[in-house]
């Protein structure tokens, strides 16, 4: 659609989300902070008969904002809902985090968002398929942890298959953080909190 107008919701969310610090035998991983914002968008276009209120495209887009030491580096994931064909896209890019980002609970947090948003579509939208990557195939732990993610979410794969199979809105589930030390936190609070910690 070519005439499309786009407008971004006002009520964005936002959190500081913390990452634990993380000592094994060999290394220290230090405690990370991240910026996490969850925006909505609607895109709206001229009345038809294919479109009769206008609404093209509802969006869905979280952005972490990542704090290097030398430069703040953004990844963001997106889930767009088709209102005509009632089919949502629940992950438009790839869903891989930064390696240094896995397996702390972050991955989880993030869906449960996602799909807490897909609760509020119609019960009978339309998952699309999912596609997953045959990269984490290489790393049994990857691959573990992956499909963990997938499966506590709902979505179920044919034998051998990359594509998921047929869901509906209704049937997502919220995969649960497993021992997560993740420290999540509005982040007008933490904002405080941290004020008040430099006092």
């Amino acid at each position: 659609m070519t005439d499309c107008v786009t407008r971004t919701g006002d009520d964005k969310t936002m959190w500081l989300v913390t990452l634990p610090e993380i000592i094994t035998n060999n290394s220290t991983r230090q405690e990370e902070n991240l910026v996490v914002i969850l925006s909505r968008e609607e895109s709206w276009g001229p009345t038809s008969d294919h479109f009769p209120d206008g609404l093209y495209r509802v969006s869905c887009i979280m952005t972490l904002y990542l704090a290097d030491t030398e430069l703040t580096k953004t990844q963001t994931f997106t889930a767009i809902y088709w209102p005509q064909q009632k089919a949502l896209h629940l992950f438009t890019d790839e869903f891989r985090l930064e390696r240094r980002l896995q397996g702390l609970g972050l991955g989880s947090w993030i869906t449960q968002q996602f799909v807490l948003w897909a609760r509020g579509l119609p019960p009978a939208t339309l998952v699309l398929p999912i596609e997953i990557s045959r990269v984490d195939e290489e790393n049994e732990e990857n691959k573990i942890r992956r499909d963990r993610l997938w499966h506590a979410m709902g979505f179920r794969f044919p034998a051998g298959e990359t594509s998921s199979m047929p869901l509906r809105a209704d049937e997502l589930q919220l995969p649960r953080g497993r021992c997560s030390t993740l420290r999540v936190e509005p982040l007008v609070s933490a904002v405080r909190r941290l004020e008040d910690c430099y006092r």
